[in-house]
């Protein structure tokens, strides 16, 4: 999967992630509504839905406040012409997906213990660590019998990996720590279509928004990262 052209940069932070969860099941909410479903200041949700605008993810619908005066608040929807594949349906449609963030990861390592899918940190960081371009430079650091990652010996040898590798194994860490870490500018800049493709798909993972599907000798879809 490969997101449409600023997506990615505009919803790789938590609170966004959650901002476009929330909008995703309803119609339409205020800044009040949405802080205190994604439990943030208002004026820290309005800082990230005027960015989540600018990349089109989010679209406003006219008010008159933004804040409980009495009069009508000005409400906040998803932009669905922007979603990737796997985004909500269009009305009329059976809703068989829980947000526009959710996809069907395929490609996830069949050679990490089933228990990865369970654990939302896990999912992404080892999605991650052991993907195409990692996976020859991370497997000594990655013990998944004590279920430790390495961070601080991968921070020392990644010094001399190319910038891309770094950058993915940056994120990987962010999405484990449950904070975001990796400049988005250099999202963009570093990570081809494909490799932004994959970071998206470990933002769901780390979210609980993508299912893992294809593996063999692995937990059915049911039984994958389906929180």
């Amino acid at each position: 999967m490969v997101a449409p052209p600023g997506w990615l940069e505009a919803v790789a932070n938590p609170i966004r992630l959650r901002i476009v969860r929330h909008l995703s099941g309803c119609s339409s909410a205020s800044v009040d509504d949405i802080a205190e479903s994604v439990n943030a200041p208002r004026s820290t949700v309005r800082g990230h839905l005027r960015a989540l605008m600018e990349a089109g993810v989010v679209a406003s619908i006219a008010g008159d406040t933004e804040g409980r005066l009495g009069r009508p608040p000005i409400l906040w929807r998803l932009e669905r012409r922007q979603l990737p594949r796997g985004a909500a349906p269009s009305p009329g449609q059976a809703r068989n997906v829980r947000s526009p963030v959710s996809v069907a990861v395929r490609d996830y390592p069949g050679t990490v213990p089933g228990w990865t899918l369970r654990e939302g940190r896990w999912a992404a960081a080892a999605y991650l660590l052991e993907s195409r371009w990692l996976a020859h430079e991370s497997r000594p650091y990655v013990d998944y019998d004590r279920r430790k990652i390495e961070w601080q010996l991968i921070e020392r040898e990644a010094r001399s990996w190319p910038a891309s590798s770094r950058l993915l194994a940056e994120i990987a860490r962010g999405l484990w720590a449950g904070e975001p870490r990796g400049s988005v500018s250099m999202v963009a800049q570093i990570l081809t279509p494909e490799q932004r493709g994959r970071v998206l798909a470990a933002i769901a993972l780390a979210a609980g928004d993508a299912t893992v599907v294809g593996l063999s000798s692995r937990p059915t879809e049911a039984d994958a990262v389906a929180g």
